[in-house]
């Protein structure tokens, strides 16, 4: 399947038989798999996992895992974010973001709190955010 260059924008709605109690508004979670890849920009309500690759804009109302195994080359925006795997690009978390120490950031970040693991490699600037929380 040949697709064009160009960004595609992607709008993801998790189906409502996948609500669970303690979730975000929507209801959902959405699962980027191992050997998935994102390529443009999306934006959800949901949480969301990321086992894969993504290039390009996340943006939503949840919180982010980014897995051992993904790489993000992204600008993201969330209410919380972990990363276990590897991000490069401008990241906004509204409340806390969670660097473990396998994860690895570069770029500039902002954020309410930060808790870097031992071990964790970040390279960029940090602005505490406060009254987001």
């Amino acid at each position: 399947m040949n697709a064009s260059p160009e960004a595609k924008e992607s709008v993801a709605t998790p189906k409502p038989d996948r609500q669970r109690l303690g979730e975000n508004s929507s209801g959902g979670t959405v699962t980027l798999g191992v050997d998935d890849r994102l390529e443009g920009k999306l934006i959800i309500r949901s949480d969301l996992v990321v086992l894969g690759s993504i290039e390009g804009e996340v943006i939503t109302t949840g919180d982010v895992s980014v897995e051992a195994t993904a790489v993000v080359k992204a600008r993201l925006e969330c209410r919380n974010l972990s990363i276990r795997g590897r991000v490069e690009g401008e990241v906004t978390a509204q409340q806390r973001l969670r660097l473990a120490g396998s994860g690895s950031l570069q770029g500039n970040i902002r954020v309410g709190k930060l808790h870097v693991e031992d071990g964790a490699t970040f390279n960029g600037t940090i602005a505490m955010v406060s009254g987001e929380a």
